[in-house]
């Protein structure tokens, strides 16, 4: 191979016929010779090595394949189990999706008819009493006061003290809440004509106080045990404390 090359370089110059002669021969010695069957001998053996290796990737792809195969087709298997339980998850979700939303609805529904049902067959008195309460608490913010008092100093000076009733305001405004509560709570209960007049009673004397500051009056209850609207705001009228 390599006299081959040299022999193709020296056709490429322009030499002289003698001259050329003079290489050849000198290519043609033995040792010259001896040099280019060396270098034939390892160009054959690369070669040879050159088309064992590629020989053997075939085999190596086949190789490579089967080991990357198994991985893959158990990540298919994996993939497939998973999408199927995606999509039975998925219908799962939405058969479900909607009753879970509204869960509890039909309890709800029959939850209110059943506190409407005892609030529309309560004790009137009850509703009577509320109503009239519920009057008064809108009546209170209207009750709040701002005032100047005169506070004489040890120095013998006067100082000028603002003040306000809206302790008072916001005592009387609790109580009443409270009281409107208590009637909500009374409508749902089962209890007698004996213990609705009883817990009336002690509603009325629980707002006498609170209200009094303000100079307004709760609904009472009289001997029959019926309710009686509140008397006009500051009249002078004493109300006795309800057995």
């Amino acid at each position: 191979m390599l006299h081959t090359r040299i022999t193709k370089i020296l056709d490429g110059f322009k030499i002289h016929e003698t001259d050329r002669k003079n290489i050849d021969r000198l290519l043609e010695r033995p040792e010259v010779q001896a040099v280019f069957n060396n270098d034939e001998v390892e160009q054959i053996a690369y070669r040879k090595a050159l088309i064992k290796e590629l020989e053997a990737v075939p085999a190596q792809i086949e190789s490579e394949k089967q080991a990357l195969g198994k991985v893959h087709n158990v990540n298919v298997k994996r993939f497939e189990a998973a999408k199927t339980e995606y999509f039975a998850a998925m219908a799962e979700f939405y058969r479900t999706e909607a009753p879970a939303s509204n869960s509890g609805y039909q309890l709800r529904l029959k939850e209110k008819h059943i506190k409407q049902e005892l609030v529309d067959s309560s004790d009137p008195r009850i509703h009577e009493h509320y109503w009239h309460i519920r009057q008064l608490e809108g009546r209170i913010r209207s009750k709040i006061e701002c005032f100047i008092e005169s506070k004489k100093e040890w120095t013998g000076t006067t100082k000028s003290i603002f003040s306000s009733n809206a302790d008072d305001v916001a005592r009387a405004r609790k109580e009443v809440n409270k009281a409107l509560a208590t009637l909500d709570a009374l409508q749902l209960k089962a209890i007698t004509s004996a213990e609705v007049t009883q817990a009336l009673k002690e509603i009325t004397n629980a707002l006498k106080d609170p209200l009094g500051a303000l100079d307004m009056f709760p609904p009472t209850i009289d001997e029959h045990g019926q309710v009686i609207q509140p008397h006009l705001d500051g009249a002078p009228i004493k109300i006795e404390q309800v057995a």
